[in-house]
């Protein structure tokens, strides 16, 4: 049992389940990037920081009940930059 988002997420990490990403920017690559993981059956956590345009801090995790999937060629876009973190 967690007490707190926090200790979810320290046994999240010590269990190689959360995949960090720095940089994103949250008008279209958060979307795209999380979108990316739900394709995966039992894929990773994605926990987005330095959010492009928010104060250092603010952070998301990428559980949404529903994405809109992204443009094909949005996709190929996030693949390129961030593919090799969320492998």
């Amino acid at each position: 049992m967690f007490n707190d988002l926090r200790e979810w997420l320290e046994q999240a990490k010590a269990l190689g389940e959360i995949r960090e990403v720095n940089g994103a920017h949250w008008d279209q690559e958060i979307g795209a990037v999380t979108d990316m993981v739900n394709c995966k059956r039992n894929g990773p956590a994605v926990l987005f920081d330095e959010i492009v345009d928010y104060p250092k801090g603010h952070r998301i995790k990428d559980e949404f009940p529903e994405v809109v999937e992204a443009p094909p060629e949005l996709m190929k876009s996030v693949k390129e930059r961030w593919g090799s973190i969320l492998e």
